[in-house]
């Protein structure tokens, strides 16, 4: 009978590489939405002030495609 050898010098190389990818999307993708939070949050009194100006022009109207 044959047993697997599940040592670590064993292991395919492609199972490295994909862990090691796994680990580096997880990590920009952290980073990246860390960032998105970061300009949300500056430019938040800039998207208030824009819909204001939106809602005084309409004579305090708002469409439901305006606001998103």
């Amino acid at each position: 009978m044959i047993f697997f050898d599940f040592s670590i010098s064993k292991d395919p190389w492609y199972l490295i590489i994909i862990g090691k990818l796994f680990i580096a999307f997880l990590t920009i993708g952290t980073f990246k939405w860390g960032l998105e939070i970061i300009f949300n949050k500056l430019t938040m009194y800039k998207q208030i002030k824009w819909i204001e100006k939106i809602y005084d022009k309409q004579g305090g109207f708002l469409w439901s495609n305006q606001q998103y």
